[in-house]
């Protein structure tokens, strides 16, 4: 066990090195240009609740944003064990997401960063960065992985892929809409929800199970 754990650390060194130095880089960025920052994240938001929010988009996103919940998650994960022969892939996305979950809320806790007022749903915990965008970022990008992977067929990937990147960027934009996170949340669930990924898959071809 210790020497797949050394093997999976050694493969991944450079990009757990980099997950380390954006984590850095964050700081530094809160630190120097904490102002400028929440000046933006604060112009976003005002611009969304005085020109865009309304009860059908509200309703609407309020929908969307729920793909990005760990119920839903579940839900699909079931319906892939059930139905699909190869079971092992179920498995994987449940340690894919405890990993994204995992790193997301140790960055939570570091930067502690309070959420917006005045949300348009019940949302706890800390702001940065968006755990909903983190997560949908690495699950549904191991999920379009294994979808990739599983065929030949170039139109298919690409559909697939556009079909994923909106879902993707629908549900992080819901929580701008919504009011839980400031747009500066978003971008930082992305990139490390990125990173996480790329570290999840790296670490399976690294164990050669796929």
């Amino acid at each position: 066990m210790k020497e797949k754990i050394y093997k999976i650390l050694n493969y991944n060194k450079y990009y757990i090195l980099l997950f380390v130095l954006m984590c850095i880089l964050s700081v530094i960025l809160n630190i120097l240009f904490n102002k400028e920052i929440n000046k933006i994240d604060n112009l976003l938001i005002k611009f969304i609740a005085e020109n865009l929010t309304n009860n059908r988009l509200t309703a609407s996103f309020t929908f969307l944003t729920n793909f990005g919940d760990i119920i839903v998650f579940g839900i699909l994960i079931l319906m892939m064990f059930l139905f699909l022969k190869n079971k092992k892939y179920s498995i994987y996305m449940i340690l894919n997401l405890f990993l994204a979950f995992f790193l997301n809320t140790i960055l939570k806790i570091s930067f502690r960063r309070t959420r917006p007022l005045d949300k348009l749903v019940e949302a706890t915990g800390f702001s940065f960065p968006s755990g909903h965008t983190m997560c949908s970022t690495a699950f549904y990008g191991l999920f379009l992985y294994f979808l990739i992977i599983s065929t030949d067929k170039k139109t298919y990937k690409i559909i697939c892929s556009i079909i994923f990147l909106i879902l993707i960027l629908l549900i992080a934009f819901s929580r701008i809409y919504l009011n839980v996170h400031y747009f500066s949340d978003i971008v930082g669930g992305a990139i490390f929800g990125v990173i996480s990924l790329i570290l999840f898959i790296r670490s399976l071809k690294c164990l050669e199970v796929l």
